[in-house]
């Protein structure tokens, strides 16, 4: 594990027990904490995330294009980021105090990379992004009718893009696709599914009403680890591009915090 991933895994896990133990700590709108009976959410933040693009960075990092006569450019890339920052969204609904259902989707941003050229020379530049989400099933072990706790297990579809622009005089092949000529842009995607191991919490502010029910504002934080069982193949213009596997996998974890609307009845 990388040290941004470590420092993810190690840092969210604390911030969250803290998290919670601050907005429960609130005063109380009675005596005695009823659990919510229903309730529900919706959020959108921000957060950052740590991920497996080792392998693909190497291979970044060794690859030299070929001038048309077949000689090798002066040309190296530095390695790749591995954390990112992202946009999260999410939501779901309690059903029968304890079970969770929902969903979450996040997009994923690494800062732009440029190849490393004799001095005098353009650079290419490399900018990678990612886009996914996916189901939630989880269970509310702390339920007091104004926050909730919970670990979930989810299931979804993630996707990377990179985008390299040739700056060039020459047309270049990227790895083994097809040559992009000077100037121009070109776009290899892959996706596949992914699974993971995540911990919730949601904060319901305000009072309560008479009935016990709650609605307004709520602030959330969400720590994910999790992985894809197989890489994602890249494809440029629909077809595979040949790069031995190394692609980029989005196996790591993730922390973000977010702010949206919800409602809860006792």
């Amino acid at each position: 594990m990388n040290r941004s991933r470590l420092l993810i895994a190690l840092i969210a896990p604390l911030l969250l027990p803290l998290l919670a133990k601050q907005l429960r700590s609130q005063p109380a709108d009675s005596p005695a904490s009823f659990p919510f009976n229903s309730a529900w959410f919706a959020t959108i933040g921000a957060g950052l995330t740590a991920h497996d693009n080792g392998a693909f960075s190497r291979r970044l990092a060794s690859y030299v294009p070929q001038q048309p006569d077949g000689e090798p450019y002066l040309y190296q890339n530095s390695e790749f980021f591995e954390t990112g920052t992202m946009l999260a969204a999410g939501g779901g609904v309690l059903l029968n105090e304890r079970y969770l259902l929902g969903g979450s989707a996040e997009l994923v941003s690494y800062p732009e990379s440029e190849s490393i050229m004799p001095p005098g020379s353009p650079r290419d530049r490399y900018t990678l992004g990612g886009i996914g989400g996916g189901l939630d099933i989880g269970y509310a072990l702390v339920n007091d009718g104004q926050t909730l706790v919970f670990p979930y297990l989810q299931g979804g579809y993630y996707s990377y893009s990179l985008d390299y622009q040739n700056n060039q005089t020459d047309s270049l092949p990227f790895f083994e696709g097809n040559p992009v000529p000077p100037g121009g842009t070109a776009r290899y995607a892959g996706a596949a599914p992914r699974v993971a191991l995540g911990v919730g919490l949601v904060h319901y502010l305000g009072s309560a009403e008479r009935d016990g029910s709650r609605s307004g504002f709520v602030i959330a934080a969400r720590l994910t680890w999790g992985v894809m069982p197989s890489r994602p193949l890249w494809k440029q213009d629909g077809e595979t591009v040949n790069n031995g596997g190394l692609t980029p996998a989005w196996n790591g974890v993730s922390f973000s915090i977010s702010v949206g609307g919800g409602g809860g009845v006792r």
